[in-house]
């Protein structure tokens, strides 16, 4: 496992609820982020980075757990991170 995130909140239908609030906890394996970045030809730097992205989205009540969902989080990520990088 690459990241987990423990949510201290239940998603909201608005995202804009989440203004100034602790949204949870993110755990990042060190190791194994060094271990995707070296096979994806990128800087640990970056793949930590988009490790926070994605636990995030996680945090917000953003999903993978069917195909749709994950349709929605990848676009999601992927506009954020043309916008970080």
């Amino acid at each position: 496992t690459d990241v987990l995130s423990f949510p201290s909140l239940h998603p909201q239908k608005s995202r804009r609820a989440y203004k100034n609030q602790f949204l949870g906890d993110v755990l990042i394996s060190l190791d194994q982020a060094q271990r995707q970045a070296v096979w994806q030809k990128i800087d640990v730097k970056h793949e930590i980075l988009f490790l926070i992205l994605h636990s995030l989205l996680h945090l917000i009540g953003f999903d993978h757990d069917h195909p749709e969902a994950t349709y929605k989080m990848q676009r999601l990520e992927s506009c954020l991170w043309k916008n970080l990088v």
